[in-house]
């Protein structure tokens, strides 16, 4: 009986993490962005990532917006994240979030809610770094992130939904969030084998080719636009690529564009991608993109198109 009594504990504790962790998720998806665009907006979920990362490790809910601005990681990371040759402050973020009334509060010393002030005022530095404004997390959300399940799933939700899956180990250090593992979206089983097959077991941008006991290493599928923008797994929005030139293409340093009339594809190289060792990237810059085999899709032009407006960071190199 005892033990009947205990599974039925335990059943409700886990029932009601199950339920906390869907509301907070449900949250998430519904913050307010330019998603219905077809646009990215990541800098709610960065700012949102960093302020989870705090908490964990401050166990603080509140931060004043001139300690944000000055933060050694935060403008940074917004840098690091922005779209095309946009540049977003650090105050973007932190007054907009305030929209989101579940997650974040944001009030100047005379206790007004900043976010709802004109916009020429909530945008003002001048005003948002004398008139002694704060953000704080809602309560409700800091009590539920101190149950590492709902924590954990929140971390992915927020990764998952605006950030290439190759990125993510790497932002989740910068936050300050390491110990939280990351999951892959299980793409279809044959997204992988498609690509090989159509590039030849070769990366379509630098025609690395390598195999281990007679299989392919070191060559990933990469997808074109993010699959939380409604990429899918096939073909026409994918290109193999090495684990390398992968990472590059994820984080914007890499793009490609289509050149008519025969719909050559080249490879593009940003002004703001630099490199001090190794065999140079930059020499990529211009150069045609292998193609794959007759009866596999090229990668559509409307992906293409998507990731240079929403990943590739803005300029690209000029070609001599």
């Amino acid at each position: 009986m005892g033990g009947g009594l205990n599974s039925t504990l335990m059943f409700m504790v886990s029932s009601g993490t199950a339920d906390s962790a869907g509301h907070w998720l449900e949250t998430l998806r519904n913050i307010r962005q330019h998603k219905a665009s077809g646009k990215r907006a990541p800098y709610k979920h960065l700012l949102l990532l960093w302020l989870i990362g705090r908490f964990e490790s401050t166990g603080e809910t509140e931060v004043a917006f001139k300690d944000a601005e000055i933060d050694p990681v935060l403008p940074d990371l917004i840098e690091h994240q922005r779209i095309g040759t946009s540049r977003v402050g650090v105050h973007i973020p932190f007054v907009y979030l305030g929209s989101e009334s579940k997650l974040w509060h944001i009030r100047d010393a005379r206790g007004r809610d900043v976010s709802t002030l004109p916009q020429n005022e909530k945008e003002n530095l001048k005003y948002l770094r004398s008139s002694g404004v704060v953000g704080s997390l809602d309560p409700e959300f800091a009590k539920a992130l101190g149950n590492q399940q709902v924590l954990r799933r929140v971390v992915r939700e927020l990764l998952h939904s605006e950030f290439p899956e190759s990125l993510h180990d790497g932002l989740l250090t910068e936050v300050g969030l390491p110990e939280v593992p990351t999951t892959r979206t299980q793409a279809s089983g044959s997204f992988r084998r498609d690509l090989l097959r159509a590039y030849e077991q070769t990366c379509a941008f630098c025609e690395f080719n390598a195999q281990l006991l007679g299989k392919p290493v070191g060559l990933e599928a990469a997808h074109v636009r993010m699959r939380s923008y409604g990429g899918s797994d096939t073909t026409d929005n994918g290109v193999l690529l090495c684990r390398l030139h992968h990472n590059l293409f994820d984080a914007g340093a890499l793009a490609l564009r289509i050149c008519p009339p025969r719909r050559h594809y080249r490879i593009l190289v940003s002004e703001d991608y630099l490199q001090f060792s190794g065999p140079s990237t930059k020499t990529l810059a211009g150069k045609a993109m292998r193609v794959p085999i007759r009866g596999y899709n090229r990668p559509h032009w409307r992906h293409v198109h998507w990731h240079y407006e929403n990943i590739f960071k803005q300029p690209a190199r000029q070609v001599s």
